[in-house]
């Protein structure tokens, strides 16, 4: 199976390759470096009749500030078009408030609202960011180990140094970034615009999580589902959640995690029919 984009807001990560037919809409930040697994996993083992695209973030994504309704706004360019059958909307982690956000919008252009399953859900913390980025120094092979845990200490002073503040942090951990990839760049020969593109994406990801604490968790949001591993339970996000004795890691995966969640939109299709 090929993924494809549409209009550069989306990217097919499961189905067949029909056109005009509902589509699973399922919001993350593809690439963050994390080392869970992600909705490209999922849609393997979901069933092979169910289109399932991914939300990519806006082009402008690296831009400091970005406010959220960009990202919310450009994904309302749905695949198919303006016609398209949204069967359902999921969302990981932080992609939890974006498809929530989502939903929103689509209900006030549609006036429906379509079911909303969630995966470890949760407003990004300062934890978010340095459990994300701390696989991602642990994956900088090009750095030797000793490079890396100078890394891992000069993160340790950060949050001892601004605790919860997202802000302060997250900028200490973008300056922290750019210094390792320019080690590793000088290292591999990569040049400074080349290099200067690929450090975007650690950039678009601290952006996205910023802009997702923006947005503010709305009332209605409680009645979705949610299938978390053992370590997220009890979040608060929703009303409706199953826990499974699984990492977080390995929610993605789970075939029992698959089952679960093709079983909520079955049931949610058994409601609106």
């Amino acid at each position: 199976m090929n993924t494809e984009t549409h209009d550069g807001a989306w990217t097919r990560i499961g189905g067949e390759g029909g056109h005009g037919g509902p589509v699973v809409l399922a919001v993350d930040f593809d690439g963050s470096g994390r080392s869970e697994a992600t909705f490209r996993d999922l849609a393997k083992i979901l069933p092979s009749g169910l289109e399932v695209w991914q939300a990519v973030p806006p082009p402008d994504s690296h831009t400091p500030g970005l406010p959220a309704q960009r990202y919310t706004d450009w994904w309302l360019g749905l695949p198919g078009g303006e016609g398209t059958q949204v069967r359902a909307v999921l969302g990981y982690c932080a992609g939890s408030v974006f498809a929530s956000a989502l939903a929103d919008s689509l209900e006030s252009r549609f006036n429906e609202r379509p079911p909303v399953v969630l995966f470890n859900p949760g407003v990004p913390t300062v934890d978010t960011l340095d459990r994300d980025f701390t696989g991602i120094v642990d994956g900088m092979t090009v750095l030797d180990e000793e490079e890396r845990e100078a890394l891992r200490n000069r993160a340790r002073r950060v949050r001892a140094d601004f605790g919860t503040d997202f802000g302060a942090v997250s900028g200490e951990y973008v300056a922290m970034y750019l210094d390792a990839c320019g080690i590793a760049f000088e290292r591999y020969g990569i040049d400074a615009e080349v290099g200067g593109q690929l450090t975007r994406m650690f950039l678009s990801y601290v952006n996205y999580l910023t802009a997702a604490r923006s947005v503010g968790v709305r009332p209605g949001w409680s009645s979705a589902s949610a299938l978390t591993a053992r370590e997220q339970a009890g979040s608060g996000f929703v009303d409706d959640e199953t826990v499974f004795e699984l990492s977080r890691a390995e929610l993605l995966r789970s075939p029992e995690v698959a089952r679960a969640a093709f079983g909520l939109l079955v049931a949610a299709e058994g409601v609106a029919g």
